[in-house]
């Protein structure tokens, strides 16, 4: 008589995948945001020394976003996530209001808005959407509160 251990276990393991990708296509289905309502990424954006330190302090490493899909998205829980996964988290909380949806709604739509990011975006292109519409101090926006507090362009800040 044969064993049906290496079946058993081949079919488990296609089921698994599927699963999870068809998993994936329907969080995108239901929670992925409007276009409208996604942020949008500059073509060729400036990357100045103060982005690259936004990006060390959030994600270190080279600047490079690695794609997330749920079967890796766990990785954002770990110590060092995937490159760019913390960033990508953080411009999906930023661009939409969640405001009056439940807990589940609002971590699936961040969830399924995060995976989108990190497939859309480079990390310069993340680093700055990031540096436009966060909060530093009281100020909304890297160019906003370079100026409020040290009256200087972001291009102007230095290390020293």
């Amino acid at each position: 008589m044969r064993s049906r251990t290496p079946v058993t276990v081949g079919v488990l393991v296609f089921s698994v995948v599927v699963g999870a990708m068809a998993l994936e296509v329907l969080l995108y289905r239901l929670y992925l945001p409007p276009p409208h309502e996604r942020p949008s990424f500059e073509a060729e954006p400036r990357v100045l020394l103060v982005h690259r330190v936004l990006w060390l302090s959030e994600d270190g490493g080279p600047m490079e976003v690695e794609r997330l899909g749920l079967i890796n998205v766990v990785r954002m829980l770990q110590a060092r996530p995937a490159g760019g996964a913390r960033l990508a988290d953080r411009l999906s909380a930023l661009s939409r209001d969640t405001t009056g949806m439940s807990t589940f709604d609002r971590v699936a739509s961040r969830l399924a808005l995060t995976v989108w990011i990190s497939r859309r975006a480079t990390a310069e292109q993340l680093v700055v959407a990031v540096a436009e519409k966060d909060w530093f101090g009281e100020q909304e926006g890297l160019v906003v509160a370079a100026r409020y507090w040290d009256d200087r362009s972001p291009g102007a800040v230095s290390v020293a």
